[in-house]
């Protein structure tokens, strides 16, 4: 603070882990408001796959038996051939939908290469008679799994594609001993479909700590302000 800067952080803490996050405030920090609390569904993996599989809602479970016969195959891994297939996927979904991006799946897959074989993202893509119809991307740290991105074109949809990728993303999760699973986030306000199909897995609601911030120059503060004030 010798510089008089302002600082900023977000910590990595969700509220079925620690109920009060007042705790920060008791430090000097306060709660950036602006910027919206992350908030999620949880699934957790502590029981085995058909306890887990009968926990879904009925209808989402019914559309998961309908893709099981639906003659999908399903191929995963971690190497850029595979994330190539899954930007295709998605560029057809953009054009498709249209819809207003916040993150870059091309940035990511550049990140992925850089990545040791042990942290790269886990990529999974259906098939339709050997055509690719839709893919999951997740990765998993600790004892949390997250859902990344997703995508499906038209074919996949009229499968219900999705519905067999999120399940093979839960197998692999339970497989290599992970907890909890982090579906990525929700917004019931601005994408409801989304959020439906997420919480036909899980219904357990958690938020992230949110971001907070302290200086001790208004000056720091107010320079910040207008920056992002631009940046918008």
């Amino acid at each position: 603070m010798k510089q008089k800067l302002l600082l900023r952080i977000k910590p990595y803490i969700f509220s079925d882990k620690i109920s009060n996050f007042d705790f920060i405030e008791n430090l000097g920090f306060e709660r950036v408001e602006k910027i919206r609390q992350y908030q999620t569904l949880v699934l957790y993996l502590d029981k085995d796959l058909d306890e887990i599989r009968k926990s879904f809602k009925q209808k989402w479970r019914n559309c998961l038996n309908q893709s099981e016969r639906n003659d999908l195959k399903i191929r995963g891994g971690n190497d850029q051939e595979l994330y190539n297939i899954f930007l295709e996927i998605y560029n057809q979904m953009i054009s498709r939908k249209k819809f207003k991006e916040y993150v870059s799946p091309s940035r990511m897959g550049k990140m992925n290469e850089a990545l040791d074989d042990d942290y790269k993202m886990k990529i999974f893509i259906v098939y339709k008679d050997e055509k690719p119809i839709g893919s999951i991307v997740g990765s998993a740290m600790g004892n949390t799994g997250i859902y990344l991105l997703g995508a499906s074109n038209e074919i996949g949809m009229k499968y219900k594609g999705s519905y067999l990728l999120q399940w093979e993303m839960i197998k692999w999760l339970k497989k290599i001993g992970v907890q909890r699973y982090d579906l990525g986030g929700i917004n019931l306000d601005d994408n409801p479909g989304v959020y439906h199909f997420k919480s036909g897995i899980t219904n357990q609601e958690i938020f992230g700590m949110g971001t907070y911030q302290t200086f001790s120059s208004g000056l720091s503060k107010g320079i910040v302000s207008f920056g992002e004030f631009i940046k918008r």
